[in-house]
């Protein structure tokens, strides 16, 4: 991704693989956003905010709807045209 400056409300993204999920001590956000956290998912931006140690993205989860807090580096962009990036969300069981 070239900035997070560039990404914006209604940007589909993928969380990645591997996220700390308590590497989050940056992030003054409400509890249940940092809770909501979930590799894997596939979601949508609905807000952005700068500081917090780096800007900070909520973002709605398609399944179950749980809006999320993560850094930049914690998702991928998923393409407008339909093609997927390269971290494809599992199916849960």
């Amino acid at each position: 991704m070239d900035s997070p400056g560039e990404l914006e409300r209604g940007t589909p993204v993928v969380t990645v693989p591997g996220f700390v999920k308590d590497a989050t001590a940056g992030m003054t956000v409400a509890p249940e956003h940092i809770a909501n956290r979930v590799a894997r998912s596939n979601g949508t931006i609905i807000s952005a905010a700068p500081g917090h140690s780096g800007e900070v993205f909520l973002v709605r989860h398609q399944v179950g709807g749980a809006v999320a807090a993560y850094a930049y580096t914690e998702f991928e962009l998923i393409e407008v045209n339909g093609a997927a990036s390269s971290v494809q969300a599992e199916p849960k069981a």
